[in-house]
């Protein structure tokens, strides 16, 4: 628990302190994207009719980083056919596969290179896929990926996470 506890306290990012001539680092440009999921009641705003505008979104921002929110896995194969240049990390949240909603992490590819991905559920039992926390209404999840930049060889840790927006005690832990 203590190590999700740190994971979680920390920034987004989390650069290294030293060892990288930081002046000499591109600028990184990170973007966070609640894209909602694909509900059935959605009508006009059900996805087939937002994938091109949300894909049209990404492009136009141009992130190096990506953390996104509420992708199920239709959705996060259709991000990453239509962001090639992008990898991807993330699971759903009911399974720890492809069940649920997703808070991927996404990268470009010619930027950083991925050493390492994983989650953790939002509950007293972070280890184990589909656990609910305290006073959370859904299952919560953290998404973590160790990245390496690659004009400067740092590496650093990118977390993406969706709290639950009521539950007081679970925003807390």
């Amino acid at each position: 628990m203590s190590r999700l506890l740190l994971v979680l306290s920390a920034a987004f990012i989390a650069w290294p302190a030293h060892g990288h001539d930081k002046a000499a680092a591109k600028p990184v440009r990170v973007m966070s994207y609640n894209i909602r999921n694909d509900m059935p009641g959605d009508g006009n705003n059900r996805w087939d009719n937002r994938r091109d505008a949300v894909l049209f979104a990404i492009r136009t921002y141009d992130p190096d980083l990506l953390g996104m929110q509420k992708v199920l896995a239709a959705q996060g194969d259709d991000l990453q056919k239509g962001l090639p240049g992008y990898g991807f990390a993330g699971n759903g949240r009911d399974d720890g596969k492809r069940g649920g909603e997703f808070n991927p992490v996404m990268f470009k590819k010619d930027r950083f290179e991925l050493l390492a991905s994983g989650q953790y559920w939002l509950s007293p039992t972070p280890e184990k896929p589909g656990s609910k926390g305290w006073d959370s209404g859904q299952v919560r999840i953290m998404m973590w990926a160790k990245l390496k930049q690659k004009d400067t060889g740092a590496s650093f840790l990118f977390v993406n996470t969706h709290w639950d927006p009521k539950g007081k005690n679970s925003r807390v832990e």
